[in-house]
């Protein structure tokens, strides 16, 4: 729970679909925050199962950072593989996640350069933005 006139903001870059896991964590060199293979426990409590195999890499920016900055630290780290994650396109979702807690008061800028658009389109990723205001 978060205070009045607080923000708190995370940040992932998520691909699911019919990938590899190990393989992409060797091909881009960056340890995943989380993964998953088809048929994974999604969900303990509902024994829900994870229909696709995912790999996931959290943001390491500050909890009350702009967006912005998060996806931007995501991207620089994810950059030097970028040439292997456009490839994955062809049979997975590639995906830049923000999700923003804050009170209406306190809600952060959403601007994303085109700078910074270019190169997440580069690689052949979405970005999705969950704000959750109370």
């Amino acid at each position: 729970m978060i205070d009045s006139g607080s923000t708190a903001t995370r940040a992932y870059f998520v691909i699911w679909g019919r990938c590899d896991p190990d393989e992409i964590s060797a091909s881009t060199g960056v340890v995943a925050s989380q993964t998953w293979r088809t048929g994974d426990v999604r969900n303990p409590r509902t024994r829900a199962l994870h229909e696709d195999a995912g790999w996931r890499v959290d943001s390491a920016g500050a909890p009350d950072g702009d967006p912005a900055t998060h996806v931007e630290q995501l991207v620089e780290k994810l950059w030097p593989a970028r040439d292997y994650l456009q490839t994955l396109a062809a049979h997975c979702a590639l995906q830049f996640s923000v999700v923003i807690h804050c009170h209406e008061a306190s809600v952060p800028p959403l601007y994303f350069s085109r700078e910074l658009l270019r190169r997440v389109s580069s690689l052949n990723a979405a970005i999705d933005v969950d704000l959750y205001c109370r």
